[in-house]
Order: C-alpha cells, then sequence, then structure tokens
C-alpha cells in the first residue's frame, strides 16, 4: 500500500511539475472563478451565445468570490494567529472585548454593511499588542468589497510579513493571503503582475500539498489548486496568451474531469482555431455530462467554424482550379481574419457544408431535449436549436 501511494504521488507531483515554471516558491491559491470569453470567435449568434452564457452555469457567472471570514477553531489560545486569544491568556473570563468586536464585524460583513465592518476589524487590530492576522486578513477582505484595491493590497503584504516572521509561510492562510493578494491585482487590472503572483501560488501550493501526509488530505487541498489554475487561465485569457491557458486548463482537467474542465478546454482551442481538439472536448463535455447545456452550445460555435473554414477552403481550391495544395497554404491567411471579414464570410457559408456540420448535433439536441432538464437549461437548448435551424433555412423548424 505504500509503494502504490508513494506511486501516486509522484504521478501527481508530475501533473503540478508541468505548469510550475518559477524557480522558486512563495505564494497561495485563488479565487478567481473564470474567465470571459471576449476572443471567441462572434460569427453569428450561436457563436455569440456559446461565449455570453459559457460563465452562467451553476454559478460560473462569478468571476471572484470572496472567503467567508471565520474565527480559528483554537480560539482561546494565545499569539498572533487569533483574534480571540492575542496577546496572550484568553483562557477562561469569557470573551475578551476585541473577540466580541471582530464577531460583530463578521456579522456586519455577512450582511454587506462594509463600512461597518470595517471599523469593527480596525478597532480590533489597534486594540491587540501584537499584529493579529486573522483580523488583518478580515480588514483586506472588507477593503476588496469596498473596492480599496490598493489598502488592501498592503494589508495583504503585512499579513504575509508576519506569517513569514512566525514561520508560517507553509500554511493554508499563507497560500490564502497569496491568492487574495493575486485577486486584488487583478482587479486593479496588473494583469502581468497577477500571472506573476498565480506562478508563485502554485509553486507554493506544490510544496504544500507535498507536505501533506496522506492521500486524503491532498484531496481536500485539491479544491485551492484547482482555483489557482482557473485564476491563472483567467489572467492568461486577459493577456492573449491562450496557449498558455490551455496548459491551465488541462491541469484542471487532470486534476478533476468535470464537464466544466472540457468545456473550458473546448472553447480555448476554439480561440486557437484548433477545431478538431474543440470538437472533441465539447463532445467529452456532453459524455461526461449530458445536463451540462454549455457543452452543446459549445459544439454549435465551433460547428459553425468548421463550416466558415471548409467554405473558405472549398471556394479557394474552386478559385485555384482545383489545387488543394494552395487552398491549405491560403487557408492559413484565412485563419487571421478580422472579426469584421469574419462575420461577412459566415453569411456567406455554403448551405450544404453547413447541413453537413450542423446534422450530428441537431440530433444530440434533440435527444438531449428528451433529458431532465431544467426549466432555465432547457430554454436555452431551444434557443440554439432553433438558431441552427435558422442558419440551414428550415425556418419552419
Amino acid at each position: 500500500e505504500e509503494v502504490e501511494e508513494q506511486e501516486e504521488t509522484e504521478s501527481e507531483e508530475e501533473e503540478f511539475v508541468e505548469t510550475t515554471t518559477t524557480p522558486t516558491m512563495t505564494t497561495r491559491s485563488t479565487r478567481l472563478a473564470r474567465r470571459t470569453r471576449a476572443q471567441a470567435p462572434k460569427s453569428s449568434t450561436v457563436a455569440s451565445a456559446s461565449t455570453s452564457t459559457s460563465t452562467n452555469n451553476k454559478g460560473k457567472g462569478k468571476a471572484l468570490t470572496r472567503r467567508r471570514i471565520s474565527i480559528p477553531k483554537n480560539s482561546s489560545g494565545s499569539g498572533s494567529g487569533s483574534s480571540s486569544g492575542s496577546g496572550g491568556g484568553g483562557g477562561g473570563g469569557g470573551p475578551l472585548p476585541y473577540l466580541t468586536i471582530f464577531r460583530e464585524g463578521q456579522q456586519y460583513f455577512e450582511q454587506q454593511e462594509f463600512a461597518k465592518a470595517l471599523d469593527c476589524f480596525t478597532r480590533v487590530i489597534q486594540m491587540n499588542p501584537v499584529p493579529d492576522v486573522i483580523a488583518m486578513s478580515a480588514l483586506a477582505q472588507t477593503q476588496e468589497q469596498m473596492q480599496l484595491y490598493e489598502e488592501a493590497i498592503e494589508t495583504i503584504e503585512k499579513v504575509l510579513d508576519q506569517l513569514e516572521s512566525e514561520n508560517m509561510s507553509v500554511s493554508h492562510l499563507y497560500l490564502d493571503m497569496h491568492c487574495d493578494l493575486a485577486r486584488n491585482k487583478y482587479l486593479l487590472g496588473q494583469y502581468e503582475e497577477t500571472k506573476e503572483e498565480f506562478n508563485q501560488v502554485i509553486k507554493a501550493q506544490y510544496n504544500y500539498w507535498l507536505s501533506l501526509p496522506s492521500k486524503v488530505e491532498r484531496n481536500e487541498f485539491k479544491e485551492s489548486v484547482l482555483k489557482s489554475f482557473r485564476g491563472k487561465a483567467n489572467v492568461c485569457n486577459e493577456l492573449g496568451d491562450h496557449e498558455a491557458e490551455l496548459k491551465c486548463f488541462v491541469q484542471v482537467a487532470k486534476l478533476e474531469k468535470s464537464a466544466e474542465a472540457f468545456n473550458d478546454i473546448a472553447l480555448t482551442h476554439l480561440v486557437l482555431k484548433n477545431l478538431d481538439e474543440a470538437l472533441e472536448n465539447a463532445q467529452l463535455t456532453q459524455q461526461t455530462d449530458p445536463l451540462f447545456v454549455e457543452g452543446y452550445i459549445t459544439e454549435a460555435a465551433i460547428r459553425e467554424e468548421m463550416a466558415s473554414k471548409e467554405s473558405r477552403l472549398s471556394k479557394k481550391a474552386s478559385t485555384n482550379g482545383g489545387n488543394d495544395d494552395d487552398a491549405n497554404n491560403d487557408d492559413d491567411d484565412g485563419d487571421h481574419e478580422s472579426e469584421q471579414q469574419q462575420n461577412t464570410s459566415s453569411r456567406k457559408i455554403d448551405q450544404s457544408i453547413l447541413v453537413k456540420q450542423f446534422t450530428p448535433l441537431i440530433q444530440n439536441l434533440e435527444n438531449a431535449l428528451k433529458l431532465d432538464f431544467e426549466e432555465e437549461a432547457r430554454a436555452r437548448l431551444l434557443h440554439t436549436l432553433g438558431d441552427i435551424y435558422g442558419q440551414i433555412k428550415q425556418y419552419d423548424k
């Protein structure tokens, strides 16, 4: 059993190493959930439906999420790691004054009364004789919610310095704070800095993950790792580095073979014009979870792009007297058409090619509509199917 677990650990290590390109470690996990698909083809309503709705399923529309402020379980101890016991001797005379104020701040935060929460956490920090990393972390989250991103970054850096001084640079809290740092830099539009922060986060998570003694604990920590890869993918998308974005999503799919992961890979391949790979992953999305609507919508966008490409090839081949080599060479230039040219070309797609591409998907959609979808999801599938029928001029359907 020890040998088998060691082999599994080595295999998992290889997956991490593929995307941890920075030589040093210093950071942590993310809350950037997903990126928008601004660069995806917009040649028709099917394609735009794929890009605009792909972030609305199962809560994925939230580009950023906040952590719930909580008090550690060991809330009666001493030291700077807990608001309830900072400064030593929190023992037995009931709640300390600053613990009461901290809990008030928690309540205000949950009620989204952030100005009042900010005041509470600031008072807690001022009352404590030693730096209180929990209260400072709460303060940073509150500053973020008030869009005080520069102030939040300053507070987070103070927390990180304090944790490092206490030799806690390999801890879950340290990784979480680095995640918050990356998120606030992202919100300020500092994409290059955010990307570098995520590189360090992933490296730090790798070292922390290695320190976990059991497979159960490593699996529990997996969600933080997934958020980091998705966060880095989001930033790479903003920077237009889609190859790096793709690598991140491939890592996500290795750690979590989910429909969402395969759909992200499909969409990124679509942006990169890797249409065969995009179609393969869109279909894998549907196989993994037949009720995941985005898989069908993504395939519709991919098949339309494939029909457009095939039409261009056919037209150029006929113009060149059937010289397929010239047509293939010319298509390299076609892949770099402007958006306006792509929109124009989409209206001139050969109808027979369009029908050929969409026929398998029409069958899949009609079968999928027999499944037990929620009302909104069913409406989106019907909208996609109706749009396809419109494109192939079967207006009665």
